[in-house]
């Protein structure tokens, strides 16, 4: 429909304006097919007032014309609105990681060797993309509690990324089998996953 609508601007419309040929009118149409579909579009309102230019009908064109421009105006606030939103949610999300770290911290102040504090440190390091940091703090971890099944997932995509597949691939074996006496399934059939991608 919109390739018709375009057709209709640049032959229908100019051939029915200046030579005689075509029917203008079923480009407007086109447009407004358009325009009910999708009325926000500045586009669409601004090649309908170039046709009703085009045809002579200047007072519709220059209603055509200011309903663009408020469309674009409309869009532009929403575009900003979005923006603004997904700044106010990485703020929290920020916030909130900083939180986090900070309990942790708080805990490992009172007993360093905490496997939940450091498993929570290694866990925002990993997503942090500081690998070094996050083996230090898993293995800490699991050295405390050796059946933190989601520690061993960490741990692996922490060795992954200081680029020790060899060790990750071994963190993840001895995960699965720990994973699956717990009953964790979901925890294993991830891991089975970062293996068979390290496999690959």
């Amino acid at each position: 429909l919109r390739e018709l609508a375009e057709l209709g601007l640049d032959g229908l419309v100019h051939a029915g304006a200046n030579e005689g040929l075509g029917d203008p009118e079923a480009a407007l149409k086109l447009y407004q097919q358009l325009l009910d579909e999708e009325d926000e579009s500045p586009k669409l309102w601004n090649e309908r007032g170039v046709a009703l230019h085009r045809m002579g009908r200047i007072e519709d064109a220059e209603h055509e014309m200011e309903l663009a421009a408020r469309a674009q105006l409309e869009r532009r606030r929403r575009e900003q609105q979005e923006v603004e939103t997904v700044q106010r949610r990485e703020e929290a999300r920020q916030a909130e990681r900083e939180r986090r770290e900070e309990m942790f911290r708080q805990v490992l102040a009172i007993d360093p060797e905490d496997p939940l504090a450091h498993f929570g440190l290694g866990e925002l390091r990993v997503e942090d993309g500081r690998f070094a940091e996050a083996v230090d703090h898993l293995e800490k971890a699991m050295a405390a509690d050796s059946g933190m099944s989601a520690a061993y997932l960490a741990l692996g995509r922490a060795l992954e990324g200081v680029e020790e597949p060899g060790r990750a691939r071994d963190v993840y074996r001895r995960g699965i089998d720990v994973a699956a006496r717990r009953g964790d399934l979901m925890t294993a059939n991830r891991m089975k996953e970062r293996l068979a991608t390290l496999a690959e």
